[in-house]
């Protein structure tokens, strides 16, 4: 550089680096000539300084560039979360009734718009956004909840009451599949909201016929609000 010349020309030496981690450092070692001469020595001082300041906005640039990077890939991350988010919540603990009930979805191709949870606690966690499921909508795109009462962990009146007793939530369809045919259990579920009770039938073509229906009404065929 051309302050660089001047200065070996003189019998000096001067020399500046950037890091990324430690910050810039820089030396300049002037000749007894250059020091008498007071104007050109506050030239290269004045150079020096603009050098400086030069390499921390390249370092700033890097930091803004990283930056931009990191939300970046966070923004690309939420987006592919949304996209691959489910229509339909299935909240089942038997494996045969999943089975049988991807089974009939698979009718209307809703099998890769379905998400199935096998026991209650885990099932709240994701429909209120807590726990792993914790800083996302995971409710966005849900079109209905298909709901056992007979769950570990939490049971399916108590996730009812809690989906239903929630602003944000409770508009969501909620539809009781349940084997349980009591009285009690129907006119509880109602009373908490449920959108719809069915009685699992017990044969396997009815059992797929209705669960069809279910997925075929709900995820297709009704407007959500």
């Amino acid at each position: 550089m051309f302050l660089k010349r001047v200065i070996d020309r003189h019998g000096g030496r001067v020399w500046a680096e950037d890091n990324v981690d430690e910050g810039d450092s820089s030396d300049i070692r002037l000749s007894r000539k250059l020091v008498r001469n007071q104007f050109l020595a506050h030239c290269i001082n004045f150079s020096t300084s603009l050098l400086l300041c030069i390499n921390r906005m390249r370092v700033f640039k890097f930091i803004l560039m990283k930056e931009d990077d990191r939300f970046s890939s966070q923004f690309r991350k939420r987006q592919s979360v949304i996209e691959n988010m489910p229509e339909i919540l299935l909240v089942e603990d038997n494996k045969y009734n999943v089975e049988f009930i991807l089974e009939a979805l698979a009718r209307y191709n809703l099998t890769d718009k379905i998400k199935v949870f096998q026991d209650g606690g885990e099932a709240l966690d994701y429909i209120f956004a807590t726990g792993k499921y914790s800083g996302f909508d995971t409710c966005e795109k849900l079109r209905v909840i298909i709901l056992d009462l007979s769950l570990p962990k939490v049971d399916g009146l108590e996730i009812l009451q809690r989906i239903k007793a929630n602003e944000i939530t409770r508009m969501i369809p909620v539809v009781v599949f349940s084997s349980s045919a009591e009285d009690r259990d129907r006119m509880e579920s109602y009373r908490l909201g449920a959108n719809s009770y069915i009685v699992k039938p017990a044969s396997y073509e009815n059992f797929i016929n209705a669960a069809a229906e279910i997925g075929s009404y709900w995820a297709l065929q009704n407007i959500p609000p």
